[in-house]
């Protein structure tokens, strides 16, 4: 997405193209019976109902963007033949032919809505990395339970940001018994806003705004009150009054501005201004990470700051488990590569880190093991970096590409994160 809201008098009102955002018969995605929300049968919600996906051409691009539709890292792997069970909705896509590189499932090429040749022994399934691949202690593991209302029927949960120009800023609507409905701003806060932007793979937030910033909606209010600690996986597993008990109007309805988002903002005065609540990235006591001299911000050299000096990362034991966390963190898809050897030139700054091992589980670099702030028996010339998924792949035009030009951001503070740094900061309780 482009990002660039409708050009619209009331920009932010759903238009009838908006199917996967702004009607009642919205498009959603969850993964089903794998005891997780990031491995199992793949369903798609279509014109109200939850359906299945055939295994006909299903591999490893089309998993790897389901993976980071739900914001559960990349595909380990892509199962057919019903490994999680056989679904009992639609068979609504079939063929599906990914790049990799989309942002909705849906958006890959396929056979068209309900147009298949399949049975549900082919429903196509996807085990992510950041699932933690342990089934569910029953016999028949796979088969859905009574207590998996968010993924296991069909009133199942779903979270969508509306109205917002692209799917990483808008109004948040929580799909809850087959109605989108909106949450309440009594008491959000960032910590709220990063669980929704982590949820939806959209990195963390930059802003909370209430007051229906993006416009009112039209449906039930289904949460008031939610007091997330920042970390949960879900909307709904923070606190809350109950399902559809508030004391709220439209008129505050909650919203989330994500660090993926483009950023481009409604064309309205002074809309973009931080509120009090808004993290910081750029102060000494706060953690942020980077990639430099690659031409794009999904590839360069690994900086992080650091009691607000950028620093570099030894590549000892650097390897993909590690390139994946950043990449991840960057919201710049999965790791292909982990060069060490200062690949993309050498830092001028502090080394801040050295022997990182990484799980490549963590929502963030620095929560790796490593030695410890400023110990390493490195130079320069061990500098890491990492090549994501999402890069262009293409390095500037410079007969030294690699070497920073005057341009290369100081590492600032800025309210949307810039092409050219990939800035990332944690959530104001990792920052504690």
């Amino acid at each position: 997405s482009t990002g660039i809201p409708p050009t619209t008098t009331d920009w932010w009102r759903p238009s009838s193209t908006t199917t996967d955002v702004g009607t009642d018969s919205g498009l959603a995605l969850r993964l089903v019976n794998g005891g997780d929300r990031c491995q199992g049968r793949v369903e798609v919600l279509y014109r109200g109902s939850w359906g299945t996906v055939c295994d006909d051409s299903w591999d490893t691009n089309d998993a790897n963007v389901v993976c980071r539709q739900l914001g559960c890292g990349w595909a380990t792997s892509a199962p057919g033949n019903a490994r999680f069970g056989q679904g009992s909705g639609p068979i609504v896509l079939d063929d599906v032919r990914c790049s990799g590189h989309e942002s909705y499932l849906w958006s890959c090429s396929h056979n068209g809505w309900n147009s298949h040749n399949c049975r549900h022994s082919e429903d196509a399934s996807v085990i992510c990395s950041a699932s933690t691949g342990i089934p569910p202690t029953t016999t028949d593991w796979w088969r859905p339970s009574s207590t998996t209302t968010d993924v296991g029927t069909d009133s199942g949960l779903a979270l969508r940001l509306v109205n917002g120009g692209d799917r990483c800023q808008g109004r948040v609507e929580v799909l809850y018994r087959g109605s989108w409905g909106t949450v309440c701003d009594d008491s959000w806060d960032t910590n709220d806003a990063n669980v929704v932007c982590r949820q939806l793979g959209c990195g963390w937030a930059t802003s909370a705004p209430g007051n229906a910033r993006f416009g009112q909606g039209s449906g039930p209010i289904v949460l008031d009150d939610v007091r997330c600690s920042g970390h949960e996986s879900y909307l709904w597993s923070c606190s809350h009054n109950g399902w559809n008990s508030h004391n709220c109007r439209h008129s505050e309805d909650a919203s989330v501005i994500c660090s993926a988002s483009t950023g481009i903002p409604p064309t309205t005065t002074d809309w973009w201004r931080p509120s009090s609540t808004t993290t910081d990235v750029g102060t000494d006591s706060g953690l942020a990470l980077r990639l430099v001299n690659g031409g794009d911000r999904c590839q360069g050299r690994v900086e992080v700051l650091y009691r607000g000096s950028w620093g570099t990362v030894c590549d000892d034991s650097w390897d993909t488990n590690d390139a994946n966390v950043v990449c991840r963190q960057l919201g710049c898809g999965w790791a292909t590569s982990a060069p060490g050897n200062a690949r993309f030139g050498q830092g001028s700054g502090p080394i801040v880190l050295d022997d990182v091992r990484c799980s490549g589980h963590e929502s963030y670099l620095w929560s790796c093991s490593h030695n410890g702030w400023n110990s390493h028996n490195c130079g320069h010339s061990e500098d890491a970096s990492v090549i994501c998924s999402a890069s262009t792949g293409i390095p500037p035009t410079t007969t030294d590409w690699w070497r920073p030009s005057s341009t290369t951001t100081d590492g600032r503070y800025h309210m949307f994160p810039l092409k050219d740094t990939g800035l990332s900061s944690p959530d104001r309780l990792s920052m504690q």
